[in-house]
């Protein structure tokens, strides 16, 4: 993971983090961490100034589990936890998967997953931003 231009995005775009990848099964409700890995990821955000705000819910049934076709639930899930905020005025998505919703993708960043965050991408993430802006 490119960190450095994850640091940079969300110190430039005032921007909070929410996940929406298998990193969120490593967290409670409170994010708190559940394992080593997330302890460190945590830790590693956190001597950066990012804190991780929040995660999105798991729509995903036994069908997507088996199959791992969870970009078919990401978009209702980024939605769902939207649904449930009162306070975001703009949101942006990172993500390399075409997550085939038309909502989510106005609000989608496609990176790629073999290279990651371009210059061209972060120039999108933090041009698009307002103020508390969320990053999935």
């Amino acid at each position: 993971m490119p960190w450095i231009e994850v640091f940079f995005i969300v110190k430039v775009s005032k921007s909070r983090v929410i996940l929406h990848s298998g990193w969120r099964f490593w967290f409670t409700d409170d994010m708190l961490p559940l394992n080593g890995q997330a302890k460190n990821l945590q830790e590693e955000l956190e001597k950066e100034g990012v804190i991780l705000y929040g995660k999105t819910p798991d729509l995903s049934d036994e069908d997507i589990k088996k199959t791992q076709t969870f970009s078919k639930v990401k978009a209702s899930e980024i939605l769902s936890w939207l649904d449930r905020q009162s306070d975001i005025d703009s949101w942006v998505v990172l993500e390399d998967l075409d997550l085939k919703n038309e909502t989510v993708k106005k609000h989608q960043i496609m990176t790629d997953p073999n290279t990651g965050l371009t210059d061209e991408d972060i120039d999108k993430a933090t041009s698009t931003s307002d103020q508390d802006q969320h990053r999935f």
